[in-house]
């Protein structure tokens, strides 16, 4: 099953200003678009914001190709919750500045009732769209992302040494040098039903991932939702 472009459209590249006057901008991982509250969230990793290197502020590319600064963001404090927790990253989106440039991009819902993707896991195929290193970039003569979305055939393995993260495998990967740039992109299970389409359900966000051993790693969605419940609750 091919994700349709709308549905696609809700992940997008962090670009981070490096302050280097030569190469000013490079594109480092994935993100994508949640709502809950009628509230607009980005979502990534932890590690893609590489909040403890000196760098400038890092930006979301928009649909129209736009760059939004990222402030405020929210990590979760690691003596507060584990490891599974801490590699997740939120930022609240301002809808009203925003909604023009996001046009029709789909975000996320976290607060319906969602299929439940652990009861199929085993039968499912599963999907990770991400911005990988060797397909995205910033074009400095245009001035603009070149934007290369890929997306991951996969199959789940189980969990790994956490109950929160889960292990896929990816049997056929794409002509990739690494799968770099996947993090903070989101994970798929295609749900699959006798005589009605498939459905796509969001699983959970993608950490990490190695062509070489063709396993990606992914926190479930739950614990994506503690992490914008948590951003609300804290303000």
């Amino acid at each position: 099953m091919i994700l349709s472009k709308s549905l696609a459209s809700c992940v997008r590249p962090l670009v981070a200003e490096t302050g280097i006057e030569e190469v000013p901008h490079r594109v480092w991982a994935s993100s994508f678009l949640v709502g809950l509250n009628r509230r607009c969230f980005l979502v990534t990793t932890r590690h893609g914001l590489r909040p403890y290197e000196d760098l400038s502020p890092l930006c979301v590319a928009g649909p129209k190709g736009r760059l939004f600064e990222l402030i405020d963001v929210f990590y979760m404090p690691l003596e507060a919750y584990g490891e599974d927790h801490f590699d997740i990253a939120v930022i609240e989106l301002n809808l009203q500045k925003l909604g023009r440039d996001l046009g029709e991009t789909p975000i996320l819902p976290l607060d319906h009732s969602e299929r439940d993707w652990m009861s199929y896991r085993e039968i499912s195929p599963f999907r990770v769209l991400g911005f990988p290193n060797d397909h995205t970039y910033m074009d400095y003569d245009r001035g603009e992302v070149v934007e290369g979305l890929v997306t991951l055939e996969a199959n789940y393995i189980g969990p790994a040494q956490s109950p929160w993260i889960h292990q896929l495998t990816v049997p056929n990967p794409p002509p990739l040098s690494t799968f770099s740039g996947f993090s903070g992109g989101p994970v798929f299970a295609i749900s699959r039903s006798l005589g009605k389409p498939a459905v796509p359900v969001f699983a959970g966000m993608a950490l990490q991932g190695s062509i070489q051993s063709r396993i990606v790693r992914f926190v479930v969605r739950e614990r994506v939702e503690d992490m914008v419940r948590a951003r609300i609750t804290r303000g």
